[in-house]
């Protein structure tokens, strides 16, 4: 099996190392674009896990004309936030019926749109070593969308959708 794009050896998802950079970068801009002005003051907020890590190396990678600011005096925070995130936090507000709590209006969800998988193979990738370390709390909403993820793929992408249909509902109704 070779790379999609270069037709090197793989490393993940059918991307050599240096396809899947360039792949998981192409996103993270797609998604930015339009969030962030020039000279918009940001808080990066710091996880220390591989999301934290990987947006650290996104932004070092990527000199942004923004100020970084502490936490009290940002226009906007940046979280890393993975696909998995974004759908576990709507499916549990949903199923709380606190569903009226998923807008974040001032913070930039970084990698909403980018599998916790991608998100470990770029931290890797670029240095991070604590990739073995597993979640030790597990809620019965993961592992149900990791099950169905295995039974139907793309199940986690197809919510994701409907996550964002939802908000775009709830911002035109008020």
């Amino acid at each position: 099996m070779t790379c999609y794009n270069c037709q090197k050896d793989p490393i993940f998802n059918n991307l050599c190392q240096k396809c899947l950079i360039k792949s998981f970068e192409k996103k993270v801009r797609k998604d930015l674009r339009g969030q962030l002005k020039k000279g918009s003051k940001i808080y990066i907020e710091d996880k220390k896990d591989s999301n934290g890590f990987a947006l650290k190396m996104f932004m070092a990678k990527f000199e942004l004309p923004l100020k970084k600011s502490s936490k009290n005096v940002e226009d906007f925070v940046l979280i890393p936030w993975s696909l998995e995130n974004e759908v576990l936090e709507f499916l549990d507000l949903f199923l709380q019926g606190d569903i009226n709590k998923v807008k974040n209006k001032d913070s930039i969800k970084m990698f909403k749109n980018i599998t916790q998988n991608e998100i470990d193979a770029y931290a890797k990738i670029n240095g991070y070593k604590n990739l073995s370390k597993k979640k030790t709390s597990i809620t019965a909403i993961e592992k149900m969308i990791d099950s169905l993820e295995l039974k139907y793929p793309g199940i986690k992408r197809s919510v994701l959708n409907g996550v964002k249909e939802y908000k775009e509902i709830i911002l035109i109704s008020k």
